[in-house]
């Protein structure tokens, strides 16, 4: 992405037409007179990004796809955790909820219900992957991040 670029392409959507500069006007009013704000004339709306917004934009440009990869990478660890138990009687005892969520909060950085004092059984997200007890697959999940 080049900046300038995006300052170019971008604009306030009530910059399209009157009709929507004028909705944006009166939501406006509505806003400030909700809030006990008179006398102050509404500022007309940034036609382009700011350049604080691009900036930020490009800094963040490549966040989902490390996220993507650690979540893969998550999926992996816990495929192996899953089909490295000793016996059939220690995979039975095994909680997949608990094992799976922390792992995930190791290795995933955003926040999760178990920062809210929720515990580690709060979801079960693993119960998607039918790959990971289907056939032969025996903690093949790793291949996906390779």
């Amino acid at each position: 992405m080049i900046p300038s670029e995006l300052k170019r392409l971008s604009r306030h959507y009530s910059s399209l037409s009157d009709d929507y500069l004028k909705t944006w006007r009166e939501k406006q009013a509505t806003e400030q007179s909700n809030a006990d704000i008179e006398g102050e004339d509404i500022p007309p709306p940034e036609i382009q990004l700011p350049d604080r917004m691009i900036a930020d934009l490009l800094r963040s440009k490549g966040l989902n796809r490390s996220l993507f990869q650690l979540n893969q990478l998550c999926m992996s660890i816990w495929d192996f955790n899953v089909h490295d138990q000793g016996t059939y009687e220690d995979l039975v005892k095994m909680n997949f909820s608990e094992a799976y969520n922390r792992l995930h909060r190791e290795i995933y950085p955003p926040d999760d219900p178990s920062d809210l004092g929720e515990g580690f059984e709060w979801g079960h997200p693993y119960c998607t992957w039918t790959m990971l007890v289907q056939g032969d697959y025996h903690a093949g999940y790793y291949s996906y991040a390779l």
